[in-house]
């Protein structure tokens, strides 16, 4: 069904194309589901939470902040990349499949702001925090950043295009702008730079 959504898009996809493409039959798969839509809800929210489920662990097992979610972007960067099909599905079309799927989504999207709010314990308490809706706002600019590489057919430049960006947007808005300059430079490690290259952070607008 993921496949079959990411390949044509939800609305175009019919219960005989589904049928096709598994080899399943027509009796099983109303033995299984009600109808279409809800073939696509769980399909969604079993690949949807496997995936998120991977993308956090890195965030729990990272070390620190910036190295569990720089791994957990590396775990989404292959993802895209490997199957872009079904991240287009998850990602794409889960906008028009809506109904419990969307739900699913925005619960995922609850746990992806938690996750990022955690480099609030690792923050100096010499700045001003940031608003409580700062995670939220991060996991909606990172979805967008991911829908933009989909919609592009382009997975491969989340890695070196979207990523940079993200990685400083992300930092700066916990440490300030002057660490995630140092962080994504090198100086803080190094662990935001793609391999053979050095992102630079996006410019900053004249005041």
């Amino acid at each position: 069904m993921l496949e079959c959504c990411g390949e044509s898009g939800y609305a175009r996809v019919s219960v005989q194309r589904v049928l096709e493409r598994s080899g399943c039959s027509r009796s099983r798969f109303y033995r299984l589901f009600a109808n279409k839509s809800e073939c696509f809800r769980l399909a969604y929210e079993e690949e949807a939470n496997a995936l998120a489920e991977r993308l956090l662990g890195h965030c729990r097992e990272g070390g620190s902040w910036r190295d569990g979610v720089v791994a957990a972007f590396a775990e989404l960067g292959e993802y895209l990349c490997e199957q872009p099909l079904r991240a287009r599905a998850l990602i794409l079309e889960v906008h028009v499949a809506g109904g419990a799927a969307f739900q699913f989504r925005d619960s995922l999207f609850s746990r992806f702001a938690k996750a990022l709010d955690g480099a609030r314990s690792e923050r100096s308490t010499s700045r001003y925090p940031p608003p409580p809706l700062a995670a939220t706002f991060m996991v909606s600019t990172i979805d967008t950043a991911v829908a933009a590489v989909l919609s592009n057919d382009e997975p491969a430049s989340f890695a070196t295009t979207a990523l940079p960006s993200l990685l400083f947007v992300l930092d700066s808005a916990y440490f300030g702008e002057d660490a995630a300059d140092r962080y994504l430079s090198g100086d803080g490690g190094g662990a935001g730079r793609s391999p053979g290259r050095s992102p630079s952070p996006p410019p900053r607008r004249r005041q």
